[in-house]
């Protein structure tokens, strides 16, 4: 209504007024900043990929590039492909895939963390090491290997997802002991 005081919001441009719409707004708003800064991290790693970097500023300390980067795998805005690609080309520039980051987290870790089997299965191949003990603060994890911790999360949560990452650590290391 003309000179109306009532409440608005404005997003992209469009005014809107009724309050389902300002909560659609909001919603649409927030996706819209996520998936920017999706691609904005995306974008870092591959920068930082392209000029050999093995750690990088993350939260304001030094990160092994490999967890940040197997943590890119369930970005929205990232291409699974690509992920994997960047951390073999990370691994060519002499940075190690089981490095972990500032919580003691590796890259296979990760995989177990976000449910991921299929990055759990391409780390594998690419050899990361399932058996070193999480280095943690945090009491319930430190201490525990990847297949700990993916029967830990699996016991609590049970999810398909989690079952197969359970499966594929338990045969990577029969595989080693053969």
């Amino acid at each position: 209504m003309p000179g109306s005081t009532e409440d608005k919001t404005t997003f992209f441009g469009w005014s809107i007024r009724k309050p389902r719409s300002r909560f659609l707004a909001l919603l649409l708003s927030t996706l819209s900043l996520n998936a920017c800064a999706d691609s904005e991290a995306m974008r870092l790693l591959r920068d930082a990929t392209a000029t050999g970097q093995c750690e990088i500023n993350s939260k304001g300390q030094q990160e092994a590039i490999i967890p940040l980067t197997a943590t890119a795998f369930s970005l929205p805005a990232a291409d699974q492909a690509e992920v994997i690609e960047l951390i073999a080309r990370q691994m060519a520039n002499d940075c190690s895939l089981d490095a972990p980051d500032s919580e003691g987290i590796t890259a296979i870790n990760v995989a177990v963390l976000k449910s991921e089997p299929l990055l759990l299965r391409q780390l594998l191949k690419m050899g990361a090491d399932p058996e070193p003990a999480i280095v943690s603060e945090r009491p319930w994890l430190n201490g525990l290997n990847s297949l700990e911790f993916a029967a830990l999360i699996y016991g609590r949560a049970p999810t398909p997802e989690r079952g197969e990452v359970v499966r594929l650590l338990e045969n990577a290391g029969r595989e080693d002991a053969e």
